[in-house]
């Protein structure tokens, strides 16, 4: 058996200004069943359901779909052959304490030469009426790296297109993403951009430890954000060119402007010989991308989880701290194929 991390830690002490998480009513914990074991995976390396998880071994908020869009500040529709419209500032706002928001990620297969996939976010509608489109992404075919183009449409991902709204960017390796918003690229000359558009915030930053072919067991990962207020809202975070990213201030520094968090680390499961996670019900397939982000202070404090349902679908569930389109971002880098770690 692989040796694992012995725990999560958080970096640097508390900052007065800094909120990392708060407290749950238990009251308002998730008490849903647990599905039946799981298929075994291959190689023994992929994450699937516990088959006997304790109670107490998940928390997630109240759930929300589509049917508490009000609660989300959706704009009221009493017509169901319209689709609800979309609040302009909902993909940048964390979850309101204590909401847990029901997503799922479709892979779409494009025509076209080396076309690469769409992915869809959708929130999930429990009444058997059509989920809720939410954003898409497309990897862009020419990136000498992992890059991706998050839009509001489905259907035009250009990079110049009005309804792009973010960016996925990874390192050769597959080690290293940085999730984006639309922002201009300080890098880049400014006769070759609109130098009155701000300076691209990075939202996020994901790390994986180099694991190849899977020799160190399940995969490794450390989540960098810019820290929330105590009014709830994000410090932002646009490097310039001198300026340092969340990447070198999280390597340099114990920063308290930074949230770090990890993955939660799969236990060894004897009978299914695969290394397992309690996801609820909301997992149903053994996958090396099926993964959970807790907060340091309480390892049961499910901030986000994602897992394969089937050959093209994931789940992805989310709380607060997290926004949707940081959540979608990082969805995206677990389910990119990366070369340095399986």
């Amino acid at each position: 058996m692989n040796t694992l991390h012995p725990g999560l830690n958080s970096t640097g002490p508390a900052h007065p200004n800094a909120v990392a998480f708060p407290p749950i009513d238990p009251a308002e914990e998730s008490t849903s069943s647990v599905t039946p074991e799981p298929t075994v995976p291959t190689e023994g390396q992929s994450v699937a359901e516990a088959p006997e998880p304790p109670p107490q071994d998940f928390q997630l908020g109240r759930i929300i779909t589509t049917a508490h869009l009000d609660e989300l500040g959706f704009p009221e529709t009493h017509d169901p052959t319209v689709e609800p419209t979309i609040p302009p500032d909902f993909i940048h706002r964390p979850l309101k304490v204590g909401n847990t928001l029901q997503c799922k990620v479709v892979c779409q297969s494009t025509t076209g030469k080396g076309a690469e996939p769409q992915y869809l976010l959708y929130i999930e509608n429990q009444d058997g009426e059509p989920d809720l489109f939410l954003l898409s992404a497309r990897k862009r075919k020419k990136a000498r790296n992992a890059y991706y183009l998050i839009s509001r449409s489905q259907h035009d991902l250009r990079s110049s297109d009005e309804n792009i709204v973010g960016k996925v960017r990874a390192n050769f390796l597959g080690t290293e993403y940085i999730v984006y918003d639309h922002g201009r690229n300080p890098h880049k000359p400014l006769d070759s951009v609109d130098s009155t558009t701000p300076v691209r915030e990075e939202l996020c930053a994901v790390l994986y430890e180099p694991n190849i072919l899977g020799f160190k067991g399940p995969r490794k990962m450390t989540l960098i954000l810019p820290a929330l207020k105590r009014d709830g809202s994000r410090q932002h975070h646009r490097p310039g060119k001198e300026d340092i990213s969340l990447v070198e201030t999280y390597r340099s520094t114990c920063s308290p402007s930074l949230l770090v968090l990890h993955n939660k680390v799969p236990q060894w499961n004897e009978e299914s010989h695969s290394y397992v996670l309690n996801f609820n019900g909301r997992v149903v397939l053994a996958s090396v991308k099926n993964f959970q982000i807790v907060s340091a202070n309480s390892l049961d404090y499910i901030v986000l989880q994602c897992g394969r349902v089937s050959g093209n679908t994931f789940t992805l569930d989310f709380q607060y701290p997290m926004t949707p389109l940081q959540a979608f971002g990082i969805a995206l880098c677990s389910i990119d194929d990366k070369i340095a770690c399986q």
